[in-house]
C-alpha cells in the first residue's frame, strides 16, 4: 500500500504532475487545497491498485476523462471545488 499526501503546499501553479503514474503500488493520492490546474491524466484512474483520488479545492478544469480501463478497487473520486465541465 502506497499513499501520497501532498496536500496544503505552496506549490506554484501547474498542471497536475504525470510522476503518479508511475507508481503502480499507489493506492491513496491526496493533494488538495493545492494549486493543481488543466486537466487530469485518465493513466490516473487505471493505476491497479488505485482506491481514493482525493484532489478537492484545487484549479483542475476542463473535461474529466477517466478513460476506458477504470481500476476496479477505485472506490472514491473527490474533485470538489474544482472547475470541471463534463466527466467522460
Amino acid at each position: 500500500m502506497l499513499c501520497r499526501d501532498l496536500s496544503s503546499n505552496n506549490f506554484d501553479p501547474s498542471e497536475a504532475p504525470t510522476w503518479f503514474t508511475t507508481l503502480p503500488s499507489l493506492t491513496t493520492l491526496i493533494m488538495e487545497f493545492g494549486s493543481l490546474e488543466g486537466p487530469l491524466p485518465p493513466k490516473l484512474f487505471d493505476l491497479p491498485q488505485i482506491q481514493q483520488v482525493k484532489l478537492r479545492s484545487n484549479a483542475l478544469n476542463n473535461t474529466l476523462n477517466m478513460g476506458d480501463n477504470i481500476c476496479p478497487q477505485l472506490q472514491l473520486v473527490d474533485l470538489q471545488d474544482n472547475e470541471i465541465s463534463t466527466v467522460t
